[in-house]
């Protein structure tokens, strides 16, 4: 029995009969393959990484709104040191 011809992906190639050797057949120059489209994936997995994205934007939320209360903490601070100098080199402005 001969050989089949192979195509350049190095599957048999269809035989002229209309049956293929159950490998992907081409058409207007693309591979067909049996891959699930994205309405047919898997339901859960969709919404397993759903409820993950949201578990980590939820954390990044907190992070962000600790990072700043720091930084507004950090800016009174800063504000009330500068006014206590400046309240200092006014009082040994007037010889106190």
């Amino acid at each position: 029995m001969p050989e089949p011809a192979t195509n350049p992906n190095g599957n048999a190639a269809a035989s002229g009969n209309g049956q293929t050797n159950g490998h992907a057949t081409k058409t207007n120059g693309q591979t067909r393959r049996n891959t699930p489209k994205v309405g047919q994936q898997d339901l859960a997995g969709l919404i397993q990484q759903a409820e993950t994205l949201r578990t980590v934007l939820r954390e990044t939320l907190v992070k962000t709104n600790e990072l700043l209360k720091g930084l507004k903490r950090h800016r009174r601070q800063s504000r009330a040191l500068q006014n206590t100098i400046a309240s200092l080199r006014q009082l040994k402005g007037l010889g106190v």
